[in-house]
């Protein structure tokens, strides 16, 4: 009997194991619901916030984000595109850097889309912000980084917006941060299926 039990539990573990795999759902970029077949740049823009939980400093600021999707087949967990470029405009402290003009270190950046199993996105960001004392950016004050994981709610039945929060995880100097705004693509028939 003891030799039937260990043979339905191995038999059963084996199918789980299977059967997992086959489980971790895949996707596609689609645009007009065909399939991507290259890699597309979309551009992401609108007002973005990010701030300390301790409400120290934070920033607010007008976006910029280019996004590079992958083509093919995607997995819950595996990267599906890369930011590449992000522009900052009218960036402004809050906080103990309240209406300081601000300004991030460069726009060139390499920070990986991830894809989640709610089918949002996670951005894994890596930025460093000037704050300066003068409108003419020639008296720096302070700076800021901000890294971490930022998601971005999507529908996925047709991307035409996202909404920004803070990932577990994202920091801002080395604390806790939040992030929050809500970014818009002009790409028409955008959908994650």
């Amino acid at each position: 009997m003891l030799k039937k039990i260990m043979l339905l539990g191995a038999a059963i573990a084996a199918l789980v194991a299977i059967a997992a795999p086959a489980a971790q759902a895949s996707h596609v970029f689609a645009t007009n619901n065909v399939p991507i077949t290259e890699h597309e740049n979309v551009v992401f823009s609108g007002e973005a916030a990010f701030e300390l939980t301790s409400g120290a400093a934070g920033a607010h600021a007008e976006v910029e984000a280019t996004m590079t999707l992958n083509a093919g087949t995607l997995t819950v967990g595996g990267q599906v595109g890369t930011v590449k470029e992000f522009h900052v405009f009218n960036c402004t402290g809050t906080g103990q850097l309240n209406n300081r003009p601000c300004t991030p270190t460069t726009t060139e950046v390499n920070w990986p889309v991830t894809l989640r199993a709610d089918t949002n996105l996670e951005i894994d960001v890596n930025l460093h912000q000037i704050y300066y004392g003068d409108a003419g950016h020639t008296i720096p004050v302070a700076t800021t980084s901000l890294v971490g994981p930022v998601v971005v709610d999507i529908n996925a039945a047709a991307i035409t917006s996202g909404t920004l929060t803070g990932g577990e995880g994202l920091l801002a100097n080395g604390g806790p941060a939040t992030a929050s705004g809500t970014l818009f693509t002009e790409t028409e028939g955008l959908s994650l299926e």
